[in-house]
C-alpha cells in the first residue's frame, strides 16, 4: 500500500493564497479610504460653479458685465480674485444671495485679500448681523488701518447691544481717521446711550463743526440738548434741521465706492439723478438721465423725467428730441403723451397741449394730473365749462388733490356758484389746514 504526499507544490499555493488575501483586504482598504477622501474633498471644497441668475429684467448692459464675470470664473474656477470680481458686479446691481455665495468662495480661494471678507460682511450686516461680525473681524486682522472696517464693526455691535465691544472698535476708527463726522456721530450716539451726555455732546458738536449742512447731525444735538434739559437749544438745533435738504453723512469708503462704480444700469442712473436733483444739481441729474438713456430705453419714466427737466431749465429744442424719440420708442404710453402735453402748454401752445393731455386720458382714463392740466389748458383758452369739467374729473379720481379744489373754487366765480365755490375751499382747506390764500378766499365766500 502507496503512502499519501501532498501535491509537490501544495506549500506555494497556500502561501499564494494568503498573498491574495492580504492584497485584496489592501485593494478594498485604499478604495474605502479614497472614497472618503472624496467625499471629504467634496464637502470642504467650495462648488466651483457661479451661481445661476435671473436676468430677464436686467438691461443689457447689466447682463453682459455679470455674463463677462461668470466666464472669467468658469475660465479660472479656483481663481479667488475672479469669484471676487463676480461677487463685487452681482453686488453693486443687489443679487444679495449670489453675492454671499461668490464672496465666501473668494475668501476660501483667496484668504489674504482684504476686500472679499469686508464685503460680505457688509452686504451680510443686515441679514445675519452675527455673521457678518465674523467677517469684520476677519477683515480688520487682514487691514487693520481701514478705518470704515472698524466703524462698520462698531455700529454693528452697537445695534447689537454688544457697547464695549463696539466702544473699542469706534474708537480705533478715530484714531485712524479723527476728522470723519460719521465715526464722531457714532461715538457721540453710543456715550448717549450709556448716560454720558457732556461726552456725547461735545462729539457731537465736534461733528457738526465738520459737516454742517447734514441735518441729522443737528438732530442728534437736538436730542442731547433735550436730555441735558436745555429745551432752548434743542428747538434751535431742531430748527436747522429743518432748513437742511442734506439727510446723511457720506461715507469715506473706497472699497464701497470701488464697488458702486460697477452699477452702471440705468435704475442706479435715476437714483443718482433724484440724490443729485435733492443737492440741487440739476445739469448734474440731466447728465446722469442722459446716461440712463444711452444705457437702456426702455423705461418711458426715464425720457419723461429727462424731457420734464429740461423744459423746466428752458431747454425746450432738447426736451422736444427726448419726447420725439420716447413717442416711437412707447407709442402706447399715456405718460408720455402727458409730457407732450406739459412741453406744449410750456411753449404757450395751448391747443396743442389740449390734444397732447386728452390723448393721454384716452391711454388712461383715470390720469387726475392729465385732467387737472387739461383744465389748465381750457382756462387759457377761455373754455370755463370744460375746464370745470375737467376739474371735477381730477378731484373724482384723486379725492385728495388740493389744487384741484382750489382750481374749481377759483371757476366757481359767479354769485350763483358761491355755495359751491364754499364746498370747494372747505375741502381744500381740510387738505391743507394753514392755507393762507384759501382761508381769504372762503373769508370772502362767507361774506
Amino acid at each position: 500500500m502507496s503512502k499519501q504526499t501532498l501535491p509537490r507544490n501544495a506549500a506555494s499555493v497556500d502561501v499564494w493564497r494568503r498573498r491574495l488575501q492580504w492584497a485584496a483586504a489592501f485593494i478594498v482598504g485604499l478604495v474605502l479610504f479614497g472614497a472618503c477622501w472624496i467625499r471629504f474633498a467634496a464637502e470642504s471644497l467650495p462648488d466651483l460653479t457661479p451661481p445661476f441668475l435671473r436676468l430677464e429684467m436686467a438691461s443689457p448692459d447689466v447682463v453682459r458685465r455679470i455674463q463677462q464675470a461668470r466666464d472669467e470664473v468658469i475660465a479660472k474656477p479656483k481663481s479667488g480674485k475672479a469669484w471676487g470680481q463676480l461677487g463685487m458686479i452681482v453686488y453693486a446691481h443687489q443679487f444679495e444671495a449670489a453675492t454671499n455665495e461668490c464672496l465666501e468662495r473668494a475668501t476660501r480661494l483667496d484668504p489674504t485679500e482684504f476686500r472679499w471678507p469686508y464685503l460680505l460682511a457688509t452686504n451680510l450686516a443686515v441679514s445675519d448681523p452675527e455673521a457678518a461680525v465674523t467677517q469684520f473681524r476677519k477683515a480688520i486682522r487682514l487691514r487693520p488701518d481701514y478705518a470704515t472696517a472698524h466703524l462698520r464693526l462698531g455700529d454693528l455691535l452697537s445695534q447689537l447691544e454688544r457697547t464695549d465691544e463696539a466702544r473699542l472698535e469706534l474708537e480705533a476708527a478715530r484714531q485712524l481717521d479723527g476728522d470723519n463726522p460719521r465715526i464722531l456721530v457714532s461715538l457721540a450716539r453710543l456715550h448717549l446711550i450709556h448716560g454720558d451726555r457732556a461726552t456725547s455732546l461735545a462729539l457731537a458738536n465736534q461733528a457738526a463743526r465738520l459737516a454742517p449742512e447734514v441735518a441729522s447731525i443737528h438732530e442728534l444735538l437736538s436730542e442731547v440738548h433735550q436730555r441735558l434739559g436745555d429745551h432752548q437749544a434743542a428747538v434751535v438745533e431742531l430748527k436747522i434741521a429743518q432748513q437742511l435738504s442734506q439727510d446723511n453723512l457720506p461715507w469715506n469708503d473706497p472699497i464701497a465706492s470701488e464697488v458702486m462704480e460697477l452699477r452702471q444700469d440705468a435704475n442706479w442712473l435715476v437714483e443718482r439723478a433724484n440724490s443729485l436733483l435733492a443737492q440741487n444739481q440739476v445739469a448734474e441729474a440731466i447728465q446722469q438721465l442722459r446716461l440712463a438713456l444711452n444705457r437702456d430705453q426702455r423705461d418711458p419714466r426715464i425720457f419723461c423725467q429727462l424731457s420734464d427737466l429740461l423744459t423746466k431749465t428752458g431747454k425746450l429744442q432738447d426736451a422736444k428730441t427726448i419726447l420725439d424719440v420716447a413717442e416711437k420708442k412707447h407709442p402706447t404710453s399715456a405718460m408720455v403723451r402727458f409730457q407732450r402735453g406739459i412741453w406744449q402748454f410750456q411753449r404757450q401752445d395751448f391747443q396743442a397741449a389740449s390734444i397732447a393731455f386728452q390723448r393721454a386720458i384716452e391711454l388712461k382714463p383715470d390720469y387726475a394730473i392729465a385732467h387737472y392740466n387739461l383744465a389748465q389748458t381750457w382756462i387759457n383758452l377761455n373754455k370755463p365749462d370744460q375746464a370745470m369739467n375737467s376739474v371735477q374729473r381730477a378731484i373724482q379720481f384723486r379725492p385728495d388733490f388740493f389744487e384741484a379744489y382750489l382750481a374749481a373754487a377759483k371757476l366757481s366765480s359767479t354769485e350763483s356758484q358761491r355755495d359751491a365755490r364754499a364746498d370747494y375751499l372747505r375741502q381744500a382747506l381740510r387738505l391743507r389746514p394753514r392755507h393762507a390764500e384759501v382761508q381769504r378766499l372762503l373769508d370772502e365766500a362767507s361774506q
